[in-house]
């Protein structure tokens, strides 16, 4: 790899799990990703006054479908971040799923 920073400590990284509740009954009429998209685009929303104003140190805040790889498994949206040093990215997902919480 030429040029790139590869991050070897696992510190450097987080990961993070959003579930709902209404994504079992989704998940059972075949909806579940179009309902779980519905939500990546209401969180982002309610957070993007604060996206929009913080300067991340490595990765931008993001958020994914996870469907699972097995069928017990619920799905949700899943999130990770490279921080780096940049323990202020740390502290601010915290916030960020914190104001999530409380708006939700």
């Amino acid at each position: 790899l030429s040029g790139e920073t590869v991050a070897t400590n696992l510190d450097e990284f987080v990961e993070f799990h959003i579930f709902y509740d209404g994504t079992g009954c989704a998940a059972e009429k075949g909806e579940a990703v179009p309902y779980l998209r519905a939500r990546i685009c209401q969180a982002i929303s309610i957070l993007s006054t604060d996206l929009e104003r913080y300067l991340w140190h490595r990765d931008r805040f993001v958020l994914e479908v996870e469907l699972g790889d097995s069928v017990e498994d619920e799905p949700h949206l899943f999130g990770h971040i490279r921080t780096g040093d940049g323990v202020e990215d740390e502290w601010f997902i915290v916030h960020l799923l914190q104001r999530l919480s409380r708006a939700l």
